[in-house]
């Protein structure tokens, strides 16, 4: 059995973005345009495992899922019933505000997705045991 450090929630990791809806100057915080269905999909999901893998949502104090390169739809939010933006899943893999993804939005979600936390001590990616 290993001791678990205390961890840092998705909730406070993304608190102080700005709604991606608004004029902001943050780099790849654009929120998907969801079709209204996916909006009804994604406000009745649940916190924690979805029935299906891409309609998870994580707690807002726990650590987040693990992002995944080829998956075709990047987590939900925990408290909006919308898709994580580019920038939030950074924050997630400890990017700071100021680096910049290149590519069109898949490329973004991959290199998030492929990327190890930048900083692993402060990783809020939860670890897999």
């Amino acid at each position: 059995m290993t001791n678990r450090e205390a961890h840092v929630g998705v909730g406070s990791v993304l608190a102080d973005l700005p709604d991606p809806e608004d004029e902001h100057d943050v780099p790849n915080h654009v929120a998907i345009n969801h079709a209204e269905s996916t909006v009804e999909k994604l406000r009745e999901t649940e916190h924690g495992q979805a029935e299906h893998p891409a309609y998870a949502r994580a707690y807002p104090d726990e650590p987040a899922f693990t992002l995944v390169a080829g998956k075709s739809a990047p987590p939900v939010h925990h408290d909006v019933p919308r898709r994580l933006t580019v920038r939030e899943c950074a924050r997630l893999q400890t990017f700071p505000d100021s680096f910049v993804f290149e590519g069109n939005k898949r490329e973004q979600y991959a290199q998030n997705g492929n990327a190890v936390p930048a900083d692993p001590a402060a990783s809020v990616v939860a670890e897999l045991l």
